[in-house]
């Protein structure tokens, strides 16, 4: 199931780049390009998670699998109704917002591992 999930984000990632590289006129609305983009960042981090989480037990695999594409389905819809920001003093646009989430959800799953990995040595020993 790890190498499966790992297959598919890589492939849709390179669906997409192929997608925005050939055809750039193809999604003509502006807010579309965004979210294909948005959905490329999920895809991209995914996949470099997904590679760290081969050593999570099973389990816990499919737990932090569920609240990954949870969050993530999240951060892309709400990526996009916040759009191109307020044009308040501080503006966080759709992207700003993607990458801060992306940034914190990446940190909490490194830390997520990095704890499972020591629990799992522990038992081990």
């Amino acid at each position: 199931m790890k190498k499966i999930f790992s297959a598919i984000t890589f492939v849709l990632s390179c669906v997409l780049i192929f997608v925005i590289s050939y055809y750039p006129q193809w999604p003509t609305d502006y807010r579309n390009a965004e979210l294909l983009g948005y959905v490329f960042w999920w895809l991209v981090t995914m996949f470099i998670l997904s590679l760290f989480s081969f050593i999570l037990e099973t389990k816990k695999y499919k737990i932090w699998l569920s609240i990954t594409l949870l969050f993530s389905i999240l951060s892309v819809c709400w990526a996009y109704r916040i759009g191109d920001g307020s044009g308040s003093l501080i503006s966080f646009d759709g992207e700003m917002t993607t990458w801060l989430l992306i940034g914190l959800y990446s940190i909490i799953s490194i830390i997520y591992f990095i704890i499972q990995f020591f629990k799992k040595r522990k038992k081990t020993i």
